[in-house]
């Protein structure tokens, strides 16, 4: 599947995404998900008795079931049908294919996000120290993360098509 059919075409794949544009992305996409997640938690109401609280582990993990939901309501239509969260979307980045001019599948980049915070949330421990490694990476040459070394996708930046 290559870019012509979604509005936006790809002048290079030398055009990798600058790690500003990145940055920036990751952080709309991490302040609108902390709003949404306040609102699923408080409308759920998964924190709101005292057995909630009673183990930490409990409250970690149904803050991370609330962030997944959230993070899923927010960008899950446009992870599947264009390869981008909202925060993407706004700066003009998409994730593709390693080595490709084609949109990773739906699978991976879905997975992709989601697996993310839920395995360094999760199983903590050492690979807890992945979330600050995680980004870390970014500054090696290629500008990818590590979860885009596991899951074999690059981020580009993306001319938007003029009507």
């Amino acid at each position: 599947m290559h870019f012509s059919h979604l509005s936006f075409k790809v002048s290079s794949l030398d055009q990798l995404a600058s790690r500003t544009r990145r940055f920036f992305a990751a952080i709309l996409d991490l302040v609108m998900l902390v709003i949404v997640t306040t609102f699923v938690l408080l409308v759920s109401g998964l924190l709101e008795t005292a057995e909630a609280y009673r183990h930490e582990y409990g409250v970690t993990l149904r803050i991370l079931v609330a962030g997944t939901i959230a993070y899923l309501v927010l960008n899950g239509y446009l992870l599947v049908t264009r390869s981008q969260t909202i925060g993407k979307r706004a700066l003009g980045l998409v994730v593709i294919k390693s080595g490709s001019q084609s949109r990773a599948e739906a699978w991976r980049v879905l997975v992709r996000a989601i697996m993310n915070p839920c395995f360094y949330g999760v199983i903590g421990g050492v690979f807890a120290y992945l979330i600050f490694l995680d980004p870390v990476s970014i500054f090696l040459k290629q500008r990818r993360c590590l979860h885009d070394w596991i899951f074999q996708t690059d981020v580009i930046r993306i001319e938007r098509e003029r009507n």
